[in-house]
C-alpha cells in the first residue's frame, strides 16, 4: 500500500450537523469523509452513524467504518476498521480508541481493545485481548 500525499477532502453530513465554511461538518448523523488520490480514485472513506467535531481536526465517531481501497480504478477494499467507537484526527489520518475494533483484510482479520490505526503509516497497534486469524496457508509452521 502507498499512499500519495496532495488528497482531496470531501465531507457531508446529514441534519442536525451544520457545516463549517470548508464543508467540514461540526456535528451530525450518517458521516461520511472520504480522500481521493491525485487521479480521482478513491482512497480512504470514513462513516459513522453519528460523529462530533471536538477540535480543529478531530472527530468523535459512533459506529465507525474506515474503508481503504486500493486507489485505482478497480475501486477494490484493501481493508476495513470497524469500532463502535473512536476518535478520528483529519490533520494526522489516525483513528484510535479504547472499545474493540477489528481489522478485516482477505488474508486476515484482527480485534481486540486499545488501538491506534494509522492511515500515513498503514499501521494498526492493538494493546488488549488482541485476536488475529490469518487467512492463508503457512506452510510447515508446526515444524
Amino acid at each position: 500500500m502507498k499512499i500519495v500525499p496532495g488528497l482531496v477532502l470531501l465531507a457531508a453530513a446529514a441534519a442536525p450537523g451544520t457545516p463549517e465554511p470548508s464543508g467540514i461538518p461540526t456535528a451530525g448523523l450518517n458521516f461520511n469523509l472520504k480522500t481521493f488520490t491525485p487521479k480521482g480514485y478513491l482512497d480512504y472513506f470514513l462513516s459513522g452513524s453519528r460523529a462530533a467535531k471536538t477540535g480543529s481536526d478531530r472527530y468523535e465517531v459512533t459506529d465507525m467504518r474506515l474503508v481503504r481501497y486500493k486507489g485505482d480504478a478497480s475501486n477494490a477494499i484493501e481493508s476495513i476498521v470497524l469500532a463502535t467507537t473512536a476518535g478520528y484526527q483529519q490533520d494526522k489520518k489516525v483513528a484510535s480508541g479504547t472499545s474493540g475494533v477489528r481489522l478485516i483484510r482477505d488474508d486476515l482479520e484482527v480485534s481486540g481493545q486499545r488501538w491506534t490505526y494509522d492511515q500515513l503509516g498503514e499501521s494498526l497497534v492493538v494493546e488488549n485481548n488482541v485476536e488475529v486469524t490469518i487467512h492463508s496457508v503457512l506452510p510447515g509452521i508446526l515444524k
